[in-house]
């Protein structure tokens, strides 16, 4: 059954079709929903939640087979995209949370995403690095990636395993020619 929306109600979903007319992702009216909840108090949350997870994961599942599929050149363009490094922003809560209030559970899960992006990024770097400087990238990263080990390794040894395995990446355990230029 559907529920009857207020006047108001409908005034906002209105100005959000009339605002956000080339969505992909999100209807305007989950869109108004979520910007404005307290307008919406008879919308069940967690349903409501529940079906943008779905969403969302679906979007990524497409996004990913959209650049895999994409000339590199047109990758890059969408990763370095402001709305990318928005979105990079917002997967890390950076500047919208206080990250040193998170619970155990969540702290893990966050940091587990932040090194993996991290190291990520690490893998592309030391792969794109002129060859003069990659020994010293790579050393100076050899000392992050022993103290993230070593935080894992505490954390499972006393059975807290708040954080998940994190990969490192094969190039820093990989012997590069050293430069002699």
């Amino acid at each position: 059954m559907r529920k009857i929306l207020s006047p108001a109600q409908e005034k906002i979903i209105t100005h959000y079709e009339n605002t956000y007319k080339n969505v992909v992702l999100l209807k305007p009216k989950d869109r108004a929903i979520l910007d404005n909840q307290a307008d919406f108090p008879q919308i069940n949350e967690p349903r409501l939640n529940k079906e943008l997870e779905k969403k969302a994961v679906q979007a990524f599942d497409e996004l990913d087979f959209l650049l895999s599929h994409l000339p590199k050149s047109y990758r890059f363009k969408i990763l370095s995209n402001e709305k990318s490094k928005k979105f990079f922003k917002n997967v890390l809560d950076i500047n919208s949370i206080d990250l040193t209030n998170l619970d155990d559970k969540n702290r893990g899960l966050i940091m587990h995403v932040a090194a993996q992006l991290f190291y990520d990024s690490i893998t592309v770097l030391i792969t794109v690095m002129p060859l003069q400087f990659k020994g010293l990238l790579k050393d100076s990263l050899w000392s992050f990636a022993k103290l993230l080990i070593a935080i894992r390794n505490y954390d499972q040894a006393n059975s807290l395993k708040r954080i998940p395995e994190i990969k490192v990446p094969d190039l820093l355990f990989a012997n590069e020619p050293e430069y002699s230029g």
